[in-house]
C-alpha cells in the first residue's frame, strides 16, 4: 500500500505541524476543520510557519552558496527585505515572482529589497529575459509584505 493523501480533522497545533510535515514529504493533505473560518485560519497559520521556514532556508542558503550567488525568493508573503537581512548578502538577494500560469503569463515582478544592489537587480532582469518573460520593477519599502 502506498500513501498519498492524508486526511486530517483538526488545524491546530498538532494537525498544523502534520501537514506541514506530510506536505513536506510530498504527499496531498486533505485539512477538515468545523467551519470555514477555522480552515482558513489554519491554513493562514501554516503559511505563516512555512514563511518562517523559508527565513530558516535562506540562512542556510547564504552559508553553503558562494558569495557571488544571487538568492532569489518567489514568496509574495514575506518581504524580500526580510529575507535579506537574515543573510550576509543582502545586496544579492531579490525576489523574482512569477504569476499563475508561469508558462502563459509574460510578466515577472522583479523585486528589489532596501539592500538589493543595481548589479543584483541587472542580472535577475536579465535571467528573466532569457526565460522569454518580461520584468517588472517592484520596490520592498518595508521588512513586510512584498
Amino acid at each position: 500500500m502506498t500513501v498519498r493523501t492524508v486526511g486530517l480533522v483538526g488545524g491546530g497545533t498538532m494537525g498544523q505541524g502534520i501537514a506541514i510535515t506530510s506536505a513536506s514529504a510530498g504527499l496531498d493533505v486533505l485539512l477538515l476543520e468545523k467551519s470555514p473560518e477555522l480552515a482558513r485560519g489554519s491554513v493562514d497559520e501554516i503559511g505563516e510557519a512555512l514563511d518562517y521556514l523559508k527565513v530558516q532556508i535562506f540562512q542556510r542558503l547564504d552559508q553553503v552558496c558562494p558569495p557571488e550567488d544571487i538568492l532569489a525568493t518567489n514568496s509574495s508573503s514575506l518581504s524580500v527585505t526580510e529575507i535579506a537581512t537574515r543573510t550576509r548578502r543582502p545586496d544579492r538577494v531579490v525576489g523574482l515572482h512569477f504569476l499563475q500560469p508561469v508558462p502563459t503569463v509574460p510578466l515577472v515582478e522583479v523585486v528589489r529589497g532596501l539592500g538589493t544592489s543595481d548589479q543584483t537587480f541587472r542580472a535577475s532582469m536579465e535571467f528573466v529575459r532569457l526565460l522569454g518573460k518580461t520584468g517588472i520593477e517592484v520596490l520592498s519599502s518595508s521588512l513586510r509584505g512584498t
